[in-house]
């Protein structure tokens, strides 16, 4: 679960990229859930169906699943919850070759209050990633 709580830490770094002068980047706290959502054994097998006719495909070998996660990130101990797709070699090599997630795919699940104020007026869509700088000094 560490790759997925990297791509969730790395995706809301990557958002503050614009405001990097007034927030601070954000760090993994800790993990306190994490849940992975199981392909079915179609999409596992790579099958596909068609108005109940099977269509097989065995070129595709790697497997797609998805992870929720929630977690702490310091400062000012923002909690978030996120979904991360997860791309593993195959259903038997657990081998992670990549975990990506995107802003619409992460919230923050609890108050970040007056922390954000540096951002409020121009970039309000990143009050839930950022924490001011200015709030710390």
């Amino acid at each position: 679960m560490i790759a997925t709580s990297k791509a969730m830490i790395s995706e809301i770094n990557k958002n503050l990229e614009p405001v990097k002068e007034k927030c601070l980047e954000v760090e993994l706290g800790r993990i306190l859930s994490a849940e992975k959502l199981k392909p079915n054994m179609k999409v596992q097998n790579n099958n596909r169906y068609h108005f109940d006719k099977l269509l097989s495909d065995q070129n595709v070998t790697n497997l797609i699943s998805f992870v929720r996660i929630t977690m702490t990130t310091s400062p000012a101990n923002g909690v978030f919850e996120g979904v991360v797709q997860v791309t593993q070699a195959s259903a038997v090599n657990s081998t992670i070759m990549s975990a990506i997630t995107g802003y619409d795919s992460i919230s923050r699940i609890n108050s970040y209050g007056q922390s954000a104020n540096c951002v409020s007026l121009t970039h309000r869509y990143l009050e839930k990633f950022c924490t001011c700088k200015e709030a710390f000094l």
